[in-house]
């Protein structure tokens, strides 16, 4: 008796131990799973703002003290929002693209403008190192930072005059985003005419 007793507990103990080893497996695939979603596109676990959602017309000050607010409504402009930090490598390798936008754009269609993800002084310093002309925040206030879902850097925003979000490309930009950006652009006719075509 005493020996069956034994070998049923072996057997239980050996049963629990393969249910908790199944267990941990099936989390560690979850978890694997999550990570490579992650890497694919950041939008699906870090939140960013979706076509159709509404953002609210806010107000502060740029990185050199000067007000700025952020309107919405039906005499405003459309806003490319541009979401970055200091030391982002993906975010570097879009300056030159988001450089050409600015460029290209016609500033009574579009206004554009820097979120940094960092305080005054790395916005200060990274604005003069990048030469960008458009105004640029720092973003101290969690409040605009989970409005605007500043969480995945680097971010391309398109926002419509009355405050709709229009298309979010999260992340570097390969040459499929270049091109929907500027498609995007194009379709809202807010590039340069120059010759009759929008340039």
């Amino acid at each position: 008796m005493s020996s069956n007793f034994r070998q049923n507990r072996a057997v239980i103990i050996l049963l629990v131990i393969v249910a908790l080893m199944a267990a941990e497996i099936f989390y560690l695939s979850y978890q694997n799973s999550k990570l490579r979603a992650m890497i694919d596109d950041p939008s699906r676990l870090l939140r960013t703002l979706n076509p159709d959602d509404a953002v609210p017309s806010v107000r502060t000050q740029d990185i050199n003290g000067v007000d700025f607010a952020l309107r919405f409504g039906p005499e405003e402009l459309a806003t490319l929002l541009l979401w970055f930090s200091p030391g982002c490598a993906h975010c570097e390798s879009n300056f030159e693209f988001w450089e050409t936008i600015y460029q290209r754009h016609d500033d009574t269609r579009l206004r554009m403008a820097g979120f940094c993800a960092g305080n005054f002084d790395e916005a200060r310093q990274l604005a003069m190192e990048r030469d960008i002309k458009y105004p640029v925040l720092a973003v101290t206030d969690p409040y605009i930072t989970e409005t605007f879902k500043g969480n995945v850097l680097p971010q391309t925003v398109l926002i419509s005059s009355e405050g709709i979000i229009r298309k979010v490309w999260p992340g570097e930009h390969d040459d499929r985003a270049r091109l929907e950006i500027d498609s995007a652009l194009s379709s809202l006719s807010i590039f340069k005419n120059q010759g009759g075509e929008n340039k």
